[in-house]
């Protein structure tokens, strides 16, 4: 049975997307340009679950030190050697127990979250690949909004703050908004704007 999750090689994938769509949302043609930039980053970055990073465990050579060039180190202040067999059991056994503790912590049934009316609301578009626009679909946030509840009764509908009319979607399209400090809105593409515009002039010919 195919399981992407157990496979660190499809993790490494998903971080991948991940900063695409953290570095290349306004111009999605940028990502060639970030590939060695990402390639860094991954391999140079010690994983928080093995305590190690991927130099480390693949080609066995030491963490990488950023204050080296500014800091002079004695011998007693140099981390010991370790050889590889070493550095996978640590970083083996560490994962492991660090995967007893999450599986000791997991919830206990399932989360039920019952929109109010009036509540922010975040929606799951449903982004298009357009090649003579350089969009790019696995680039672009999965989310928009915030929208606000205006309707109750399942399918829910969804406004926009200004009152204008989004549509009707399913519970599982939807997901609650959280406003913080440093993230006060989500902003929206130009291709969901665009779509958005051109829905509102459909339903007013229907009216």
């Amino acid at each position: 049975m195919r399981r992407p999750q157990a496979n660190p090689s499809e993790r490494f994938i998903k971080e991948i997307g991940t900063f695409f769509k953290i570095c290349c949302f306004q111009n999605h043609r940028r990502w060639p340009e970030l590939l060695r930039g990402v390639e860094e980053w991954l391999i140079h970055t010690m994983a928080d679950s093995a305590g190690f990073c991927a130099l480390e465990l693949i080609f066995n050579v030491s963490r990488p030190d950023l204050f080296k060039k500014f800091l002079k180190k004695d011998a007693d202040q140099l981390p010991p050697d370790e050889s590889l067999s070493d550095k996978v059991l640590r970083a083996y056994l560490k994962m492991k127990l660090k995967a007893g503790r999450r599986k000791k912590r997991q919830k206990r049934g399932q989360h039920e979250w019952k929109p109010q009316l009036g509540d922010l609301v975040l929606y799951r578009c449903q982004p298009v690949s357009e090649a003579a626009k350089g969009v790019t679909s696995k680039f672009t946030r999965p989310y928009e909004g915030p929208w606000r509840l205006t309707k109750l009764i399942p399918p829910y509908e969804i406004s926009s703050l200004n009152g204008r009319v989004r549509g009707v979607f399913h519970k599982e399209a939807l997901k609650p908004y959280q406003k913080t400090q440093s993230h006060t809105h989500v902003k929206i593409s130009k291709t969901c704007l665009m779509r958005e515009r051109r829905l509102y002039r459909e339903r007013l010919l229907v009216e």
